[in-house]
């Protein structure tokens, strides 16, 4: 399967998105641990001022692009090794 750590970075951030949502994730740890775009943002402006639909988008679309990437290392190296 060509792409499969893209589905597994893609739903482990959906599921990151949901715990959050549901309020499981009471003081935003969780969220803030493992969102890259939690990191960067606060170096702009204020995390509280961003609502959270624009953070859990960009927490999918940061993981997709991340696995995308992975995935695409892996299958160039897999082509390199299968042409030597």
């Amino acid at each position: 399967m060509r792409w499969k750590v893209t589905f597994w970075l893609t739903l482990f951030s959906v599921l990151l998105c949901f715990y959050h949502y549901m309020g499981f994730d009471h003081d935003h740890i969780v969220l803030i641990l493992f969102s890259p775009p939690a990191w960067i943002i606060p170096l702009f402006t204020s995390l509280q001022l961003i609502s959270k639909p624009v953070i859990y988008a960009l927490t999918v679309m940061t993981w997709f692009f991340i696995g995308l990437a992975v995935d695409s290392t892996i299958h160039a190296a897999r082509n390199r090794r299968a042409r030597s």
